[in-house]
């Protein structure tokens, strides 16, 4: 038995088993000399504290994998069978609300997709300082174009964003100056003017594979068929905004070409040149080593 005084049979549970067997192991609870009783219960204790976290983790696994499976069976959200989501990740961030709504799925879905690539709707909101029109919202709350397969191809080399319908003008307005070159020579052209696709777009984070050197004919017939050259707006749009997402700088110290025109005929192109956004313009026939080409994915229902 143990010494009078040393503790109190009702604290032998489950909740206090470890620390009773800490203060034993530190001497704070003295067994009297040579009790049998004693040891095999300090025995006992120890074999709890070492089987009952063990136990826990194999009732949380069973949980998260139960729970992921009603997902996957009842639920309606395309991205949960995805072989991106992970039952531990997906069920440890829903549990606290269950059963999630679909938009819960879905963010937590992308996000496990995607990663640092997938930028949501209040995440963009917030780092323009700007709400989206209700326009916006309509057509950005149907959903994302895109299935899982295609996000998981792409969740390396694309970044996923929500696009307002916002010219490369009112883009320019919201972000701060510094990430912008002070450029005036497009204000007055329409390709400036003209507004994103409202919607969510994947856009591809580097130039199209081996289209460095080569005419814009020729970079074009590189794309795929599920590819398309966005215009310049929704290039600058995403460029811009990963930039004030991530701090990252694509496309940078290369030219991208975008499928917009300026008003003499020539491809508009973007990059982040000397740690600023650059919009520029050369011939379509120009070949050159730091001139490609942009490219995002077709939306497809």
């Amino acid at each position: 038995m143990f010494e009078p005084g040393s503790f109190k049979w009702a604290s032998v549970d489950a909740r206090h088993g470890s620390s009773i067997v800490n203060e034993i192991i530190l001497n704070k609870l003295k067994p009297v000399p040579n009790s049998s009783f004693s040891k095999g219960l300090l025995i006992l204790l120890c074999c709890y504290t070492a089987i009952a976290p063990l136990g826990l983790a194999v009732y949380h696994d069973w949980q998260a994998q139960k729970n992921l499976d009603a997902l996957r069976r009842e639920g309606d959200n395309k991205f949960i069978r995805s072989e991106s989501i992970r039952k531990d990740t997906l069920a440890d961030q829903l549990i606290r609300n269950w059963p999630p709504s679909n938009s819960e799925i879905e963010f937590v879905a992308l996000s496990m997709i995607m990663g640092s690539n997938f930028i949501s709707l209040e995440e963009a909101e917030k780092c323009l300082g700007m709400k989206f029109s209700e326009s916006d919202h309509k057509v950005l709350d149907e959903g994302i174009p895109y299935s899982g397969e295609v996000l998981e191809q792409c969740q390396d080399t694309h970044i996923l964003v929500p696009m307002p319908a916002l010219s490369i003008m009112e883009i320019r307005a919201l972000i701060p100056v510094e990430i912008f070159w002070d450029q005036d020579w497009y204000t007055d052209q329409d390709f400036a003017k003209e507004k994103c696709r409202a919607g969510w777009r994947l856009i591809r984070k580097t130039i199209v594979p081996d289209s460095a050197g080569k005419n814009y004919d020729e970079q074009r017939a590189q794309l795929g068929d599920d590819e398309e050259v966005p215009p310049a707006c929704e290039l600058v749009y995403a460029v811009a905004l990963y930039r004030l997402a991530s701090n990252e700088e694509l496309f940078s110290n290369i030219w991208a070409r975008t499928s917009a025109l300026s008003s003499h005929g020539d491809r508009v192109d973007v990059s982040f040149c000397f740690g600023r956004l650059d919009v520029s313009y050369w011939l379509d026939g120009l070949r050159s080593d730091n001139l490609a080409l942009a490219s995002s994915r077709k939306v497809s229902k």
